[in-house]
């Protein structure tokens, strides 16, 4: 039986697969059970994540918190009898993406020249609609603390992030540091697929041959956001855009 086998999987400290097991059990049968297992998962992910990263504070709480949680969806499916003919295969599942909602805070990395802040702190407040509503966090090399080696933050904070942003501009292309200890990492992370790498054209420049130049960029048709007689416009469509993206990029984390 089901929750037989979560049981064990449990006890064997095998957390995912427990999960793992409930969405395939779940999906087309119980939508309010299903939407359960997909947010534990999603915690249990952001819990991984953190672990990885010894950030945790009570990680034995949060994981008992966890597996709990999981039995408790394992003991209420034996409240229903799921049968091949009392399937309702017209029943809807919320997408992921509306599922998920607030719970997969996807982490920005922002690589730019700070000689087009302006342009950076325009599109950060495009994107103010997605940190409000925890879709992303956004790092960028602003936000190192006074004390802090800004190498090894950097460093950091490009490997553990999930979407990239390349402000792309002359300056940005002109820039020592950012193709050695950005664009490179950024450009080898995108191509193992640990991350998502978008080139944002913010000033006409030369970008044939570059290691950004293979990848789909934005605003579209890659017109610079600084030849626009209104930069709400191009800053509006990326907004946008990145909204979509990031949804994509969540459904895959728990896929």
């Amino acid at each position: 039986m089901i929750k037989d086998d979560v049981y064990q999987l449990i006890q064997n400290s095998a957390t995912l697969d427990a999960l793992n097991l409930l969405i395939n059990y779940l999906y087309s049968k119980n939508k309010e059970l299903y939407n359960q297992a997909i947010l534990c998962k999603a915690r249990y992910i952001n819990y991984r994540r953190d672990a990885n990263k010894n950030i945790l504070v009570n990680s034995e709480i949060i994981i008992s918190q966890i597996n709990n949680t999981i039995l408790s969806i394992a003991d209420e499916i034996e409240g229903y009898n799921y049968t091949e003919n009392s399937y309702n295969h017209n029943h809807q599942i919320e997408p992921l993406a509306t599922t998920l909602n607030n719970n997969l805070n996807l982490r920005v990395f922002l690589s730019y020249s700070h000689s087009d802040e302006d342009l950076k702190i325009a599109l950060d407040k495009h994107l103010s609609s997605l940190k409000r509503t925890n879709k992303i966090s956004i790092w960028n090399d602003r936000k190192i603390l006074p004390g802090a080696e800004w190498d090894e933050e950097i460093k950091r904070e490009l490997e553990d992030s999930e979407l990239i942003l390349l402000l792309i501009s002359a300056n940005f292309n002109a820039s020592e540091y950012i193709w050695h200890n950005e664009l490179l990492q950024a450009i080898k992370r995108h191509d193992n697929k640990q991350t998502k790498v978008i080139p944002i054209f913010c000033k006409p420049c030369d970008f044939i041959g570059l290691p950004y130049a293979k990848l789909q960029g934005l605003p579209k048709n890659a017109r610079p956001i600084s030849t626009f007689t209104n930069i709400d416009e191009p800053l509006a469509e990326i907004a946008v855009a990145i909204r979509k993206i990031i949804e994509d990029i969540s459904i895959n984390r728990i896929q």
